[in-house]
């Protein structure tokens, strides 16, 4: 049977070469460590057909154009993949052993990575940031369980200082005891899949949201089954899958099937694939479903 070898691969070091699209870059994480203490850079590469990667065939490295420091510490630290929106590069570093974290916004466009504003977080951060329009999200754990947090992506609204520091925009209520996906942002709406439940809050912080730092409550719950899926949204629903092998479409906007009295929403399609789901991916009108046998099941779109 046919195999194939890498055209080019990440490495983890260079130079930065600019200019740079942020939308087409790929990122990876770089850096050392000595006596249990690292030093972490996030490493942007771009398109493999730009002239330095298409000149490094047969598995040869290809250089990042891209790069920033984040920060040290104990070996360990948390990352995450970053968001890429409107030229910015938003990522997250929590050193071990720190109460805390960074959330922070970099020039996309310059390829020595320019800090555009930094955010505090009151707790270690979760592995998830997502951005649209015009609000990043991301999470941290505290003492009551884990919160969503939002900042103005611009770095204009609760922002000011130099170097420019951020404080959140709200935070969604606290949940415990549950493990939580990564999170997804679409039309003005965060979904987040946590313990057996899908939960919907308003991203610009107004409905269901008040108080002093601001706090935002649901928009909508759904209860679908152990250790729910990160959600994916597509042509209005919202896809999430669980442990017990459920499969689920849910309305997006929660109107259909969802009570006006107890803002609780059930499926419009639903199916069990007999097994763990992880994540679902929609795409080109199929709806892909991996399972713990190792297949994958796909659907035409609901």
């Amino acid at each position: 049977p046919k195999s194939c070898t890498p055209r080019w691969i990440d490495n983890n070091s260079g130079i930065p070469t600019g200019p740079v699209d942020a939308g087409s870059l790929h990122f990876s994480y770089g850096g050392y460590s000595f006596r249990n203490n690292e030093q972490v850079y996030l490493l942007g590469h771009p398109s493999p057909e730009t002239p330095a990667c298409i000149a490094a065939v047969s598995g040869a490295a290809c250089p990042a154009g891209w790069q920033t420091y984040l920060g040290g510490g104990s070996s360990g630290g948390t990352t995450a993949v970053p968001a890429v929106a409107g030229g910015a590069v938003y990522a997250i570093y929590g050193p071990v052993g720190v109460n805390g974290g960074s959330l922070f916004a970099f020039d996309g466009t310059n390829a020595a990575a320019p800090q555009l504003w930094s955010a505090a977080l009151p707790g270690p951060p979760t592995r998830s940031v997502v951005v649209s329009r015009g609000v990043v999200v991301t999470g941290y754990n505290a003492p009551d369980g884990e919160h969503m947090v939002g900042f103005d992506a611009t770095g204009s609204v609760g922002c000011g200082g130099s170097p420019k520091v951020c404080t959140p925009l709200w935070s969604t209520d606290a949940v415990s005891g549950a493990t939580s996906a990564a999170p997804a942002l679409a039309n003005g709406v965060l979904y987040r899949s946590v313990g057996s439940q899908l939960r919907a809050y308003d991203a610009h912080g107004v409905t269901n949201c008040s108080g002093t730092p601001k706090v935002c409550f649901p928009l909508w719950k759904a209860f679908v089954g152990p250790n729910v899926s990160a959600p994916a949204v597509a042509n209005g629903l919202v896809y999430v899958s669980s442990s017990d092998g459920t499969v689920e479409a849910i309305d997006a906007a929660g109107i259909a099937q969802c009570s006006a009295t107890t803002r609780v929403c059930s499926a419009l399609w639903d199916t069990n694939v007999g097994a763990a789901a992880g994540a679902i991916e929609v795409d080109n009108g199929r709806v892909y479903v991996p399972v713990a046998d190792g297949t994958v099941s796909v659907y035409a779109l609901p």
